[in-house]
C-alpha cells in the first residue's frame, strides 16, 4: 500500500503530460487545416510537388518538337547542313530570296523519310514536298519566289513514331528564274489550289486546275516524268469523286 501511494504522484503527473501532448497535437491540426486554403501544396511541402509536375510538361514539350524551331538556322548557297531527326522532332531554316529568284533545296535522306514545307514571307504556307517514301533518297524542294523576303523551310519526319535517322540539306540551284521555272511553278499552284477545293468538295472547280497542271507538265517534262504521274493521279480522284468511273480507270 505504502509502495502505490509513493508512484501516484508521477502517475498522475504522467497522466496530465499526456493529455497536453493530445490537446497540443490536436490544436496543431486544427491551425494547420484551418491554414490550409491560404497555402499552397507547393509551399506547405517545400516545392516537392511541383516536380514531377514540371518533369512532366519538359518531356511534353520535348516530345511535340516545338522546341527545335526556337532555333531558325540560315540556309545559304554552298553550305549543307547535316541533323538528325526522330518521330515528333522537327527543324526550321530560313531561306533568303529575291523576288523572281528560283530556289531548289535538295533534302538527302541518310535513314530517315522526311516531308518539306515551304512558307513564303508572309508565313502562309507555299508548298509540300513529299514524293520520295524510303528512308534513302532525296527529297527536291523548288519554287519561284513571288516576293522578296526570308522564306521558311521545314524538316520534318513523315511518321510521327520514327526511329532516330540523319539528313543533309543544302541549296542546290539559286538564280534568276526562266519561263520555264514559272510555267513549273505555275503548274505547282494549280495543284496546291485543287486539293484545297478537292478538301471543301469543289470537285467541279478543281478539275480544270488540274488538267492546265497536267497540260504543262506534259510539255516540259514529258510523259513519263514523276510530276506527270502525280498529276494524273489527281485527275483519276477528281473523275472517281464525279463518279466518272470510265475516265478515272484511263
Amino acid at each position: 500500500m505504502t509502495q502505490r501511494n509513493r508512484w501516484r504522484p508521477a502517475l498522475e503527473f504522467r497522466r496530465k503530460w499526456d493529455g497536453y501532448r493530445a490537446w497540443a497535437s490536436l490544436l496543431a491540426l486544427l491551425l494547420f487545416f484551418s491554414l490550409a486554403p491560404a497555402i499552397s501544396p507547393r509551399q506547405a511541402f517545400g516545392g516537392s510537388l511541383g516536380l514531377p509536375r514540371q518533369s512532366t510538361q519538359q518531356a511534353r514539350d520535348k516530345g511535340n518538337g516545338g522546341s527545335d524551331e526556337k532555333e531558325v538556322r540560315a540556309l545559304e548557297a554552298g553550305k549543307s547542313i547535316k541533323d538528325e531527326l526522330a518521330g515528333g522532332r522537327r527543324q526550321a531554316y530560313r531561306i533568303s530570296l529575291g523576288a523572281d529568284q528560283f530556289l531548289k533545296v535538295v533534302v538527302e535522306q541518310q535513314g530517315i523519310d522526311v516531308v518539306a514545307q515551304v512558307s513564303g514571307p508572309d508565313g502562309k504556307e507555299i508548298a509540300e514536298f513529299d514524293s520520295e517514301s524510303r528512308l534513302q533518297g532525296r527529297e527536291e524542294v523548288s519554287l519561284v519566289a513571288e516576293a522578296a523576303g526570308a522564306f521558311q523551310l521545314i524538316v520534318r519526319p513523315k511518321l510521327n513514331e520514327a526511329p532516330a535517322g540523319s539528313y543533309e540539306v543544302r541549296i542546290e540551284e539559286l538564280r534568276v528564274a526562266t519561263d520555264t521555272d514559272r510555267a513549273l511553278h505555275d503548274a505547282r499552284k494549280r495543284i496546291e489550289e485543287s486539293l484545297d477545293l478537292q478538301h471543301l468538295g469543289k470537285h467541279n472547280d478543281a478539275l480544270p486546275l488540274v488538267e492546265r497542271a497536267l497540260e504543262i507538265r506534259e510539255r516540259i517534262l514529258g510523259a513519263e516524268h514523276p510530276d506527270v504521274a502525280a498529276a494524273i493521279d489527281s485527275l483519276a480522284i477528281i473523275y472517281a469523286r464525279r463518279a466518272e468511273y470510265v475516265k478515272a480507270e484511263s
